[in-house]
Protein backbone atom coordinates (compact mmCIF):
# COMPACT_ATOMS: atom_id res chain seq x y z
CA UNK A 1 0.00 0.00 0.00
CA UNK A 2 1.52 3.53 -0.77
CA UNK A 3 0.42 6.82 1.26
CA UNK A 4 -2.46 8.98 -1.36
CA UNK A 5 -0.27 12.19 0.49
CA UNK A 6 3.07 12.57 1.67
CA UNK A 7 3.78 15.45 4.08
CA UNK A 8 7.16 15.86 4.79
CA UNK A 9 8.14 17.78 8.40
CA UNK A 10 11.04 19.35 10.58
CA UNK A 11 10.84 18.68 14.00
CA UNK A 12 14.01 21.33 16.02
CA UNK A 13 16.95 19.41 14.88
CA UNK A 14 17.09 20.84 12.00
CA UNK A 15 19.01 24.07 14.03
CA UNK A 16 21.76 21.38 14.10
CA UNK A 17 22.20 21.36 10.57
CA UNK A 18 23.08 25.31 10.63
CA UNK A 19 24.56 26.65 7.85
CA UNK A 20 23.14 24.44 5.18
CA UNK A 21 19.31 24.23 6.78
CA UNK A 22 19.50 28.20 6.89
CA UNK A 23 18.33 28.84 3.53
CA UNK A 24 16.22 24.99 2.88
CA UNK A 25 14.61 22.42 4.74
CA UNK A 26 16.20 19.05 6.17
CA UNK A 27 14.85 17.23 3.69
CA UNK A 28 16.67 19.14 0.96
CA UNK A 29 20.12 18.29 1.84
CA UNK A 30 21.91 16.37 -0.64
CA UNK A 31 22.94 12.86 0.28
CA UNK A 32 24.87 10.81 -2.56
CA UNK A 33 23.17 10.78 -6.18
CA UNK A 34 19.48 12.35 -4.28
CA UNK A 35 18.49 14.44 -1.75
CA UNK A 36 16.87 13.13 1.23
CA UNK A 37 13.16 13.55 -0.15
CA UNK A 38 13.71 12.32 -2.96
CA UNK A 39 15.12 9.24 -1.02
CA UNK A 40 11.71 9.10 1.04
CA UNK A 41 9.86 10.21 -2.21
CA UNK A 42 10.79 7.06 -3.95
CA UNK A 43 10.50 4.39 -0.93
CA UNK A 44 7.11 5.29 -0.08
CA UNK A 45 5.77 6.47 -3.76
CA UNK A 46 2.85 8.36 -2.78
CA UNK A 47 0.30 9.91 -4.96
CA UNK A 48 1.43 13.50 -3.87
CA UNK A 49 3.57 15.26 -1.76
CA UNK A 50 3.13 18.70 0.07
CA UNK A 51 5.22 20.17 3.10
CA UNK A 52 3.80 21.24 6.48
CA UNK A 53 3.45 24.54 6.89
CA UNK A 54 5.62 25.82 10.15
CA UNK A 55 4.09 27.56 12.81
CA UNK A 56 7.74 29.35 12.78
CA UNK A 57 7.51 32.48 10.18
CA UNK A 58 11.13 32.25 9.00
CA UNK A 59 10.61 28.58 8.56
CA UNK A 60 7.45 28.61 7.16
CA UNK A 61 9.14 30.95 4.39
CA UNK A 62 11.97 28.56 3.83
CA UNK A 63 9.45 25.41 3.93
CA UNK A 64 7.26 27.88 0.87
CA UNK A 65 10.08 28.24 -1.50
CA UNK A 66 11.33 25.18 -1.71
CA UNK A 67 7.65 24.01 -2.36
CA UNK A 68 6.80 26.25 -4.80
CA UNK A 69 10.32 25.68 -6.55
CA UNK A 70 8.94 22.06 -7.34
CA UNK A 71 5.58 22.90 -7.56
CA UNK A 72 4.25 21.01 -4.01
CA UNK A 73 1.25 21.78 -1.95
CA UNK A 74 1.99 22.97 1.64
CA UNK A 75 0.10 21.69 4.40
CA UNK A 76 -2.24 18.76 3.93
CA UNK A 77 -5.08 20.59 2.74
CA UNK A 78 -5.78 18.97 -0.96
CA UNK A 79 -7.60 16.61 -2.46
CA UNK A 80 -5.08 13.52 -1.44
CA UNK A 81 -5.60 14.07 1.56
CA UNK A 82 -9.13 12.53 1.86
CA UNK A 83 -7.43 9.29 1.69
CA UNK A 84 -3.82 8.65 3.44
CA UNK A 85 -1.51 10.43 4.24
CA UNK A 86 1.93 9.96 5.71
CA UNK A 87 3.79 12.61 7.53
CA UNK A 88 7.46 11.85 7.23
CA UNK A 89 10.56 13.22 9.29
CA UNK A 90 12.60 14.99 6.74
CA UNK A 91 15.77 14.33 8.66
CA UNK A 92 14.73 10.54 8.47
CA UNK A 93 15.73 8.23 5.39
CA UNK A 94 13.64 4.95 5.32
CA UNK A 95 15.50 2.15 4.27
CA UNK A 96 12.52 0.47 3.35
CA UNK A 97 8.73 0.32 3.38
CA UNK A 98 7.48 -2.39 6.15
CA UNK A 99 4.63 -4.76 4.94
CA UNK A 100 1.28 -4.04 5.79
CA UNK A 101 2.57 -0.23 7.14
CA UNK A 102 -0.74 1.43 5.51
CA UNK A 103 -3.57 2.25 7.72
CA UNK A 104 -7.15 0.34 7.34
CA UNK A 105 -10.49 1.73 7.78
CA UNK A 106 -10.18 4.12 10.79
CA UNK A 107 -6.97 3.28 12.78
CA UNK A 108 -3.51 4.87 12.35
CA UNK A 109 0.59 3.84 12.15
CA UNK A 110 3.14 5.40 14.10
CA UNK A 111 6.66 4.48 12.38
CA UNK A 112 9.36 4.51 14.69
CA UNK A 113 13.23 3.50 13.85
CA UNK A 114 14.74 0.58 15.68
CA UNK A 115 15.78 2.80 18.90
CA UNK A 116 11.87 3.87 19.36
CA UNK A 117 12.10 7.32 17.73
CA UNK A 118 9.19 8.18 15.85
CA UNK A 119 9.82 8.70 12.04
CA UNK A 120 6.48 9.36 10.71
CA UNK A 121 2.96 8.99 11.05
CA UNK A 122 0.79 7.26 8.73
CA UNK A 123 -3.48 7.55 8.67
CA UNK A 124 -6.90 7.41 7.13
CA UNK A 125 -9.19 9.17 9.95
CA UNK A 126 -9.38 13.30 9.66
CA UNK A 127 -6.33 13.32 12.80
CA UNK A 128 -6.35 16.89 13.71
CA UNK A 129 -3.12 18.66 13.20
CA UNK A 130 -2.89 19.15 17.18
CA UNK A 131 -3.25 15.57 17.57
CA UNK A 132 -0.43 15.06 14.93
CA UNK A 133 1.89 16.77 17.09
CA UNK A 134 1.10 15.01 20.13
CA UNK A 135 1.46 11.50 18.73
CA UNK A 136 4.58 12.24 17.07
CA UNK A 137 6.57 14.24 19.87
CA UNK A 138 5.28 10.99 22.11
CA UNK A 139 3.78 13.57 24.72
CA UNK A 140 -0.37 11.47 23.96
CA UNK A 141 -0.39 8.10 23.83
CA UNK A 142 -1.14 6.20 21.25
CA UNK A 143 -4.84 5.05 20.59
CA UNK A 144 -6.61 2.29 20.89
CA UNK A 145 -7.29 2.06 17.18
CA UNK A 146 -3.40 2.68 16.42
CA UNK A 147 -0.71 0.78 15.56
CA UNK A 148 3.04 0.84 15.94
CA UNK A 149 5.33 -0.61 13.36
CA UNK A 150 9.29 -0.19 13.17
CA UNK A 151 10.64 1.16 10.10
CA UNK A 152 14.30 0.88 9.83
CA UNK A 153 15.53 4.13 8.60
CA UNK A 154 18.63 6.14 8.94
CA UNK A 155 19.31 9.81 10.35
CA UNK A 156 21.13 12.77 9.29
CA UNK A 157 20.98 15.03 12.83
CA UNK A 158 24.54 16.03 12.51
CA UNK A 159 26.39 18.11 9.73
CA UNK A 160 29.01 15.22 9.49
CA UNK A 161 26.69 12.71 9.22
CA UNK A 162 26.15 13.89 5.35
CA UNK A 163 30.05 12.81 5.04
CA UNK A 164 29.80 9.76 7.14
CA UNK A 165 27.37 8.52 5.72
CA UNK A 166 27.97 9.71 1.83
CA UNK A 167 29.98 6.39 0.20
CA UNK A 168 27.13 3.45 1.11
CA UNK A 169 24.44 6.24 -0.20
CA UNK A 170 25.91 6.94 -3.45
CA UNK A 171 26.27 2.98 -3.87
CA UNK A 172 22.55 2.29 -2.36
CA UNK A 173 21.16 5.12 -4.81
CA UNK A 174 22.75 3.58 -7.67
CA UNK A 175 21.11 0.11 -7.20
CA UNK A 176 17.79 2.22 -6.56
CA UNK A 177 18.24 4.33 -9.48
CA UNK A 178 19.61 1.70 -11.97
CA UNK A 179 22.36 1.95 -14.95
CA UNK A 180 21.16 5.54 -16.56
CA UNK A 181 23.27 5.11 -19.54
CA UNK A 182 24.96 1.60 -19.59
CA UNK A 183 28.87 0.96 -19.72
CA UNK A 184 30.35 2.99 -22.36
CA UNK A 185 32.83 2.62 -24.76
CA UNK A 186 34.90 5.48 -24.78
CA UNK A 187 38.09 6.15 -26.86
CA UNK A 188 40.69 7.09 -25.51
CA UNK A 189 39.66 6.71 -21.53
CA UNK A 190 40.93 4.69 -18.66
CA UNK A 191 37.95 2.73 -17.22
CA UNK A 192 38.87 0.87 -14.24
CA UNK A 193 36.89 -1.80 -13.19
CA UNK A 194 32.83 -1.98 -14.07
CA UNK A 195 30.12 -0.39 -12.38
CA UNK A 196 30.87 3.04 -14.55
CA UNK A 197 27.45 4.56 -15.75
CA UNK A 198 27.81 7.61 -18.54
CA UNK A 199 24.60 9.07 -19.38
CA UNK A 200 24.18 9.40 -23.58
CA UNK A 201 24.23 12.85 -23.90
CA UNK A 202 27.29 13.35 -21.26
CA UNK A 203 30.97 13.96 -22.56
CA UNK A 204 33.88 12.56 -21.43
CA UNK A 205 36.79 13.25 -23.28
CA UNK A 206 40.35 11.65 -23.81
CA UNK A 207 42.91 11.48 -21.49
CA UNK A 208 40.35 11.22 -18.37
CA UNK A 209 40.06 7.86 -15.95
CA UNK A 210 37.27 6.84 -14.50
CA UNK A 211 38.00 4.57 -11.56
CA UNK A 212 35.47 2.85 -10.33
CA UNK A 213 37.11 -0.17 -8.43
CA UNK A 214 36.46 1.51 -4.86
CA UNK A 215 32.57 2.32 -5.69
CA UNK A 216 30.06 3.20 -8.62
CA UNK A 217 30.73 5.87 -10.79
CA UNK A 218 27.78 8.29 -12.58
CA UNK A 219 27.89 10.80 -14.77
CA UNK A 220 24.54 12.19 -15.48
CA UNK A 221 22.93 13.78 -18.69
CA UNK A 222 24.82 16.96 -19.79
CA UNK A 223 27.89 16.65 -17.80
CA UNK A 224 31.10 16.67 -19.00
CA UNK A 225 34.92 15.52 -18.19
CA UNK A 226 37.75 17.92 -19.60
CA UNK A 227 41.12 15.77 -19.85
CA UNK A 228 43.30 14.87 -17.50
CA UNK A 229 40.17 14.44 -15.07
CA UNK A 230 40.89 11.32 -12.35
CA UNK A 231 37.41 10.54 -10.65
CA UNK A 232 37.27 7.76 -8.73
CA UNK A 233 34.25 5.85 -7.30
CA UNK A 234 31.70 6.57 -5.57
CA UNK A 235 31.48 9.02 -7.52
CA UNK A 236 27.94 10.97 -8.65
CA UNK A 237 28.36 14.06 -11.52
CA UNK A 238 25.37 15.90 -11.86
CA UNK A 239 22.98 17.16 -14.70
CA UNK A 240 25.05 19.79 -16.49
CA UNK A 241 28.33 19.57 -13.97
CA UNK A 242 31.41 20.35 -15.96
CA UNK A 243 34.77 18.44 -14.57
CA UNK A 244 37.92 20.55 -15.39
CA UNK A 245 40.46 18.14 -14.77
CA UNK A 246 42.29 17.11 -11.17
CA UNK A 247 41.68 14.37 -9.08
CA UNK A 248 38.12 13.70 -7.59
CA UNK A 249 37.09 10.83 -5.23
CA UNK A 250 34.10 9.61 -3.05
CA UNK A 251 32.42 13.06 -4.90
CA UNK A 252 28.36 13.72 -4.66
CA UNK A 253 28.11 16.55 -7.52
CA UNK A 254 24.81 18.18 -8.13
CA UNK A 255 23.52 19.82 -11.38
CA UNK A 256 25.51 22.54 -12.91
CA UNK A 257 28.49 23.17 -11.02
CA UNK A 258 32.16 23.81 -12.42
CA UNK A 259 34.85 22.18 -10.35
CA UNK A 260 38.44 21.54 -11.19
CA UNK A 261 41.27 20.49 -8.86
CA UNK A 262 42.31 18.12 -5.63
CA UNK A 263 38.36 17.04 -4.39
CA UNK A 264 37.93 14.17 -1.71
CA UNK A 265 34.67 12.95 0.33
CA UNK A 266 32.98 15.88 -0.59
CA UNK A 267 29.44 17.04 -1.39
CA UNK A 268 28.11 19.95 -3.73
CA UNK A 269 24.82 20.70 -3.33
CA UNK A 270 24.48 22.15 -6.78
CA UNK A 271 24.77 25.52 -9.06
CA UNK A 272 28.33 26.24 -7.52
CA UNK A 273 32.41 26.98 -8.72
CA UNK A 274 35.33 25.30 -8.04
CA UNK A 275 37.24 25.81 -11.27
CA UNK A 276 40.69 26.48 -10.28
CA UNK A 277 43.29 24.50 -7.94
CA UNK A 278 43.37 23.93 -4.29
CA UNK A 279 42.24 20.94 -1.96
CA UNK A 280 38.72 20.33 -0.65
CA UNK A 281 38.39 17.37 1.25
CA UNK A 282 35.47 15.81 3.80
CA UNK A 283 33.22 19.24 3.40
CA UNK A 284 29.96 20.10 2.22
CA UNK A 285 28.75 23.20 -0.24
CA UNK A 286 25.90 24.74 -0.55
CA UNK A 287 24.01 26.03 -3.77
CA UNK A 288 25.70 29.57 -5.76
CA UNK A 289 28.87 29.07 -3.77
CA UNK A 290 32.42 30.27 -5.61
CA UNK A 291 36.08 29.24 -4.43
CA UNK A 292 38.23 31.73 -5.42
CA UNK A 293 41.59 30.09 -7.36
CA UNK A 294 43.62 28.12 -4.55
CA UNK A 295 41.13 28.04 -2.21
CA UNK A 296 41.67 25.24 0.12
CA UNK A 297 40.78 23.41 3.53
CA UNK A 298 42.00 21.68 6.02
CA UNK A 299 40.46 18.36 6.82
CA UNK A 300 43.05 16.51 9.46
CA UNK A 301 44.45 17.93 12.42
CA UNK A 302 47.58 17.46 13.03
CA UNK A 303 47.62 15.41 15.91
CA UNK A 304 45.10 13.25 14.11
CA UNK A 305 42.84 14.40 17.05
CA UNK A 306 38.61 14.35 16.21
CA UNK A 307 37.35 17.37 15.02
CA UNK A 308 35.57 19.78 16.41
CA UNK A 309 32.62 21.89 14.87
CA UNK A 310 30.47 24.50 15.85
CA UNK A 311 26.67 23.62 16.25
CA UNK A 312 24.34 25.99 17.85
CA UNK A 313 26.81 28.15 19.51
CA UNK A 314 29.08 25.77 20.77
CA UNK A 315 32.07 23.15 19.72
CA UNK A 316 30.97 19.69 19.57
CA UNK A 317 33.32 16.70 19.30
CA UNK A 318 32.30 14.82 15.72
CA UNK A 319 33.67 11.95 16.76
CA UNK A 320 35.42 11.79 13.44
CA UNK A 321 39.30 12.60 12.48
CA UNK A 322 38.66 13.77 9.17
CA UNK A 323 36.16 17.07 8.66
CA UNK A 324 36.91 19.74 6.37
CA UNK A 325 34.49 22.41 6.08
CA UNK A 326 30.69 23.52 6.01
CA UNK A 327 29.99 26.30 3.66
CA UNK A 328 26.06 27.83 3.19
CA UNK A 329 24.66 29.06 0.46
CA UNK A 330 25.30 31.94 -1.78
CA UNK A 331 28.88 31.94 0.14
CA UNK A 332 32.22 33.53 -1.92
CA UNK A 333 35.86 33.12 -0.97
CA UNK A 334 38.81 35.17 -2.60
CA UNK A 335 41.94 33.96 -4.27
CA UNK A 336 43.64 31.53 -1.58
CA UNK A 337 41.68 31.21 1.45
CA UNK A 338 42.42 29.00 3.42
CA UNK A 339 39.54 27.05 5.65
CA UNK A 340 40.43 25.97 8.99
CA UNK A 341 39.62 22.19 9.93
CA UNK A 342 36.24 22.14 10.97
CA UNK A 343 35.18 25.31 9.21
CA UNK A 344 31.02 26.14 9.68
CA UNK A 345 31.00 29.36 7.37
CA UNK A 346 27.41 31.00 7.37
CA UNK A 347 25.20 31.30 4.18
CA UNK A 348 25.80 34.97 2.00
CA UNK A 349 29.49 35.53 3.52
CA UNK A 350 32.43 36.89 1.80
CA UNK A 351 35.80 35.66 2.68
CA UNK A 352 38.73 37.57 1.15
CA UNK A 353 42.00 37.10 3.28
CA UNK A 354 43.88 34.84 1.24
CA UNK A 355 46.84 33.21 3.12
CA UNK A 356 44.99 33.25 6.51
CA UNK A 357 43.33 30.83 7.58
CA UNK A 358 39.65 31.83 8.72
CA UNK A 359 37.75 31.69 12.09
CA UNK A 360 36.57 27.98 13.06
CA UNK A 361 32.92 29.56 12.76
CA UNK A 362 31.74 32.49 10.52
CA UNK A 363 27.87 34.11 11.08
CA UNK A 364 25.81 34.10 8.39
CA UNK A 365 26.35 36.97 5.90
CA UNK A 366 29.76 38.09 7.29
CA UNK A 367 32.36 40.39 5.49
CA UNK A 368 35.71 38.78 6.65
CA UNK A 369 39.30 40.50 5.63
CA UNK A 370 41.27 38.65 7.63
CA UNK A 371 40.97 41.35 10.58
CA UNK A 372 37.88 42.29 11.13
CA UNK A 373 34.01 40.39 10.41
CA UNK A 374 31.72 42.89 9.76
CA UNK A 375 27.60 42.33 8.28
CA UNK A 376 27.44 42.12 4.32
CA UNK A 377 25.10 44.57 3.22
CA UNK A 378 21.53 43.23 2.41
CA UNK A 379 21.15 45.21 -1.12
CA UNK A 380 24.34 44.38 -2.30
CA UNK A 381 24.66 40.53 -1.12
CA UNK A 382 21.11 40.26 -2.59
CA UNK A 383 22.44 41.73 -6.33
CA UNK A 384 25.59 39.35 -6.30
CA UNK A 385 23.15 36.58 -5.57
CA UNK A 386 20.75 37.49 -8.43
CA UNK A 387 23.99 38.05 -10.72
CA UNK A 388 25.35 34.82 -9.93
CA UNK A 389 22.27 33.19 -10.35
CA UNK A 390 21.70 34.53 -13.60
CA UNK A 391 24.92 33.18 -14.68
CA UNK A 392 23.12 29.80 -14.53
CA UNK A 393 20.01 31.19 -16.26
CA UNK A 394 17.86 30.75 -13.17
CA UNK A 395 16.10 34.24 -11.99
CA UNK A 396 16.18 34.52 -8.01
CA UNK A 397 12.44 34.04 -7.52
CA UNK A 398 10.03 36.45 -4.65
CA UNK A 399 9.84 32.68 -2.90
CA UNK A 400 13.47 32.50 -3.04
CA UNK A 401 14.01 36.11 -1.57
CA UNK A 402 11.30 35.65 1.00
CA UNK A 403 13.53 32.91 2.13
CA UNK A 404 16.71 34.32 2.19
CA UNK A 405 15.33 37.34 3.96
CA UNK A 406 13.77 35.17 6.64
CA UNK A 407 17.19 33.09 7.09
CA UNK A 408 18.76 36.79 7.56
CA UNK A 409 16.29 37.52 10.10
CA UNK A 410 16.37 34.20 11.97
CA UNK A 411 20.28 34.68 11.94
CA UNK A 412 23.20 33.70 13.54
CA UNK A 413 24.50 36.67 10.81
CA UNK A 414 27.25 38.86 11.18
CA UNK A 415 26.54 42.56 12.93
Amino acid sequence: MTPDLLVLYEDEHWRALWPLSATRPVWDLRLGVRCLWEKTRDIWKPVAVAVESSSDAGRRAVHQAFAARRELAMGAEQEQARGSVLWWNGAAIPLGAPPDAGPTLSEGVRLVDSTGAVVGLWHRADVPAAKVHELRDGSAPLPADWRELVCEAIWVRNLWDLLTLLDSEIDRDVEALGDPGGTPTLPNVHLLGTRVSVARDARVDPGCVLDARPGPIVVAEGASLAPFTHLEGPAIVGEGTQLLGGKLSRVAIGPQCRVAGEIEATIFRGYANKRHQGFLGHAVVGEWVNLGALTSNSDLKNNYGNVRVWVEGKERDSGQTKIGCFLGDHVKTGIGTLLTTGAVVGPGSNLFAGGQFTPKHLAGWAWWDGEKCVAHEWDKFLATARTAMARRDRPLTEAEEASLRAAWNAGPRAR
